[in-house]
């Protein structure tokens, strides 16, 4: 840079060059930039700069030297060139500097006036005696001067004939909240406030012009009045008369966004304009059009930040909602006429939420219910209402900005439609899929797949895959609960593998019976457990039989629990509905199912009890479908441990809760052929289950129990049937009334006994011979029975001690020499084998003869893997 003092004097020089008067306008009394103001001027850092140093000031070559007019300290300001006057005045690079207002005491909030250029705001500073602020351009004054001021912005005499100049005076003094002014005519066309006090103007007339200054909206008045009188048609930036229309109603919306007054105004000088220089006025429409056309821009503009607003204010419901939301509805809005918002027909919110949402929010038809994928657990359907539905849309309408802009009726009409459009009439099932919380396993060949909502999955095992995992301490407690009977145990193996594996083609319950104490709720809380809490309900026969909407919490479970049964005929019909694969008629409070047939249990069905489950009439129908397994073994108080067990906050709690996935193996290691047969049928298999039926049998029906005292089964004999008033030692029905008299229990009809009986005889007892049959002149009676032989007194016959039930239902326990042991079986045998003698030779008197073979004499493979097994 050249040396200080030149610069300061050569600048000095070009100052005062530019003050030069011209001595033909005695009007010019005196140099406005005298010795005094030069030196002020440089004190506020105006230098002169060759050209090199003026390129690198600007952040590209100038195009002459020049003057320099700082308007901060960080390098904003403007170079004006010595010879150059196109353009006269250059601005830096963006790059290298923002944008700035000049102020002479550095502070712009000291400043009531703002004018365009650094030399006006000095000038005016200097003579007009008040603090006068700079900007580079009146399109700078919304972007560098404080909001609110209160300035008043002076601009040059020419702004009157440029529309880009009028609607940044009016935005810049809507900005400010200030007044505009224009210097006044007799000063020149271009004159700006060097050309002001050049003509001799002083303080107070610069005062003066201020105090004329006008608002926004009077400004704006005055420059249709001045269009008016303008004897040119189009001011400088409009094109044509329907622009500068256009323009003015813009001009008048961002004065005053609603004035009517000023609107009526714009309108009369469009009527008064167009008649001048069309020859016509404009007509009412097509003035409110231009006015329409013009505000459009803005309105829209406020919309959106409106929406802004919304938006960040809807932020809230991301973090309260039940819902991880998409942001999948911002095409939902709008604008109308006015620029305002407007929301999309509820059809096209539907469109848009399924698109987004349908993947994974379907709608069953079969269960009247949506479901959604993924939220609860990754993997699993879940069952939502149509209230969180609703809190689902409003949501998605909330964060796309239009709280506030829909009603209730619309959010259920998006519902309804959304219900049809994600319809679904045929759930897909996977039956040789297991769904855990690591992946879903598929059973073909034991491979853990990743999740998919294809799958359909409304349940998820709530705990890992993991291969290899065991549950010895839950097999040995389950020993001890049965009395040590390995047989009881593998039918509850087999019960828990149906469950998981929903096989409700066995049509069969299983009812766990015994007093407290002796392990029933654990039994049961296993179960939950294994399963999944989630994916089972409790209930009771009375609930049953008094709600209506009760059966509609079974939709979609894998098991229903009766963890207390109390009797109820009608309730005992719907369990038999439950296991025989049946339509279950179902209905929930306010809501219609689609299918008045109802639906079949997708699970199994368990039932605690101290008493057994009484039918609810005189067929098999129930104690068919029962596997009846006795608990009797109490646990002292001393001895009782915290197993398993459900705190209030859902999780899982004692010494089994580790175990889960291990409990699973062992279940599913159980062979498909030894689990059917065992459940199908357990006499054959479990040495308990024929005092199992026989006890459940007597302890609920009181025919059973006439039979098992008083019916001797003879092949040769044949019995009358008889009425109530018959000979009660040689007729059945009258010996059957006595029976229930002296034991105080309601009987049967005449009707309904000939049919119970011949179903007790064959269906439940299996006893061949016994059957209907009329005799020539005896009657109606049964043949292959005959009653306990009793004298006159009514007692007894010391021969006869008939036990007719419990000895059909004895003796019928056979391992089938084809039954398969799994791995977990194997391991358990050879264990046992080392370690305990006693209850090894216990279990191997229950194996087929081959197996016992090789266990005797040659040890059998952990993996299982041998011809005994064809594993």
């Amino acid at each position: 840079m050249s040396n200080p003092v030149d610069n300061i004097l050569k600048t000095r020089e070009i100052l005062a060059k530019r003050g030069q008067l011209d001595p033909t306008k005695p009007e010019q009394i005196q140099p406005i930039w005298s010795d005094r103001y030069i030196d002020v001027a440089i004190s506020y850092g105006v230098e002169k700069l060759t050209r090199p140093e003026a390129s690198e000031r600007l952040g590209f070559k100038a195009l002459d030297e020049g003057i320099w007019f700082p308007f901060d300290d960080d390098g904003y300001g403007q170079l004006k060139h010595d010879t150059v006057t196109d353009p006269k005045y250059i601005n830096p690079k963006k790059e290298k500097c923002s944008p700035a207002a000049w102020s002479p005491t550095g502070n712009i909030a000291d400043c009531s006036v703002v004018t365009e250029g650094w030399c006006d705001a000095f000038i005016a500073s200097q003579l007009g005696k008040a603090n006068v602020a700079a900007v580079a351009g009146v399109p700078h004054i919304c972007s560098v001067m404080p909001a609110g001021g209160g300035q008043t912005i002076v601009f040059d005499r020419d702004g009157w004939t440029n529309a880009g100049v009028i609607q940044n005076l009016i935005k810049g003094g809507c900005h400010l909240k200030g007044k505009i002014q224009l210097i006044p005519p007799e000063c020149g066309e271009k004159a700006g406030f060097e050309e002001y006090f050049k003509t001799g103007k002083t303080a107070k007339d610069f005062h003066a012009l201020l105090a004329d200054a006008a608002t926004p909206p009077e400004f704006l008045v005055r420059w249709l009045n001045f269009l008016l009188k303008w004897e040119v048609e189009l001011p400088k930036n409009i094109k044509s008369l329907d622009q500068l229309y256009q323009k003015v109603f813009e001009l008048a919306y961002l004065c005053d966004r609603d004035g009517a007054s000023l609107a009526l105004k714009v309108t009369t000088f469009i009527k008064t304009h167009s008649k001048k220089w069309l020859g016509k006025a404009h007509t009412a429409p097509a003035i409110q059009k231009f006015k329409k056309e013009a505000e459009r821009p803005y309105r829209e503009n406020e919309a959106k930040t409106q929406l802004e607003k919304r938006k960040e204010a809807a932020k809230v419901s991301l973090a309260v909602g039940s819902w991880e939301l998409k942001g999948c509805l911002e095409g939902a809005l709008g604008y109308d006429e006015k620029g305002e918002i407007k929301l999309a027909p509820a059809g096209k919110i539907a469109q848009l939420l399924e698109t987004h949402w349908g993947p994974h929010l379907k709608y069953r038809l079969d269960f009247a219910s949506f479901y959604v994928y993924g939220r609860g657990a990754d993997g699993q359907w879940e069952r939502v209402s149509d209230c969180e539905v609703k809190e689902l849309i409003q949501r998605e309408l909330d964060i796309a900005g239009a709280c506030g802009e829909y009603s209730a009726a619309l959010i259920e009409s998006v519902a309804k439609l959304l219900r049809q459009r994600v319809a679904i009439r045929h759930w897909p099932t996977e039956l040789s899929l297991i769904p855990f919380e690591n992946g879903v396993l598929r059973l073909l060949d034991n491979t853990l797949l990743p999740h998919s909502p294809e799958y359909g999955f409304t349940w998820q095992l709530p705990y890992d895959f993991q291969p290899g995992a065991t549950c010895d301490p839950i097999i040995d407690w389950m020993r001890w609960a049965v009395n040590e009977d390995e047989t009881v145990v593998q039918l509850i193996r087999a019960c828990l593998k149906a469950m998981i594996l929903g096989r409700t083609d066995f049509q069969k319950y299983l009812e766990v019976i015994g007093p407290g104490g002796t392990g029933k709720g654990t039994l049961i809380r296993l179960i939950q457990a294994l399963l999944g809490r989630s994916n089972t309900v409790s209930t009771s026969f009375s609930r049953i039989a008094n709600s209506r909407f009760e059966t509609s919490r079974f939709m979609g479970k894998k098991l229903v629990i009766f963890p207390d049964s109390d009797y109820n005929p009608a309730a005992v019909d719907t369990l038999k509905i439950m296991t025989g694969g049946d339509y279950i008629p179902w209905e929930r409070k306010g809501e219609n199912a689609d299918y008045a047939d109802g639906f079949t249990l997708g699970g199994m069905v368990v039932v605690a009890t101290n008493t057994e489950v009484k039918a609810s009439d005189n067929t098999n129908a129930l104690s068919r479908r029962r596997v009846p397994i006795y608990f009797n073994r109490v646990v002292p108080d001393g001895e009782r441990r915290s197993l398993l067990e459900f705190g209030p906050d859902g999780l899982l709690r004692g010494e089994f809760s580790e175990y889960l996935p291990g409990l699973f193996n062992w279940v599913l290691a159980m062979p498909d052929e030894r689990m059917e047969a065992y459940i199908r049928n357990p006499r054959q298999y479990v040495g308990a289950m024929a005092e199992f039926q026989a006890q459940a049998l007597l302890n609920t029906d009181n025919l059973a129990q006439w039979v098992d005292d008083r019916v001797v089964v003879d092949t040769g004999s044949w019995t009358k049937v008889g009425d109530k008033n018959g000979d009660r030692f040689s007729c059945l029905y009258p010996n059957y009334i006595d029976y229930c008299e002296s034991a105080n229990v309601k009987p049967l009809s005449l009707s309904k006994f000939s049919g119970a009986l011949e179903n007790l005889m064959q269906e439940q007892l299996g006893i061949d011979g016994v059957e209907r049959k009329r005799g020539r002149a005896q009657g109606a009676g049964f043949t292959g029975i005959r009653l306990v032989g009793v004298d006159s007194s009514g007692k007894s016959d010391d021969f006869d001690s008939p036990q007719t039930v419990s000895n059909a239902l004895r003796g019928t326990h056979n391992q089938n020499e084809d039954a398969l042991l799994s791995p977990s079986d194997i391991q358990r045998l050879n264990r046992l084998h080392k370690e305990d003698k006693s209850t090894f030779d216990r279990e191997l008197a229950r194996l087929s003869e081959p197996q016992r073979h090789f266990f005797r004499f040659k040890r059998i493979p952990d993996n299982g893997r041998h011809p005994v097994n064809a594993i």
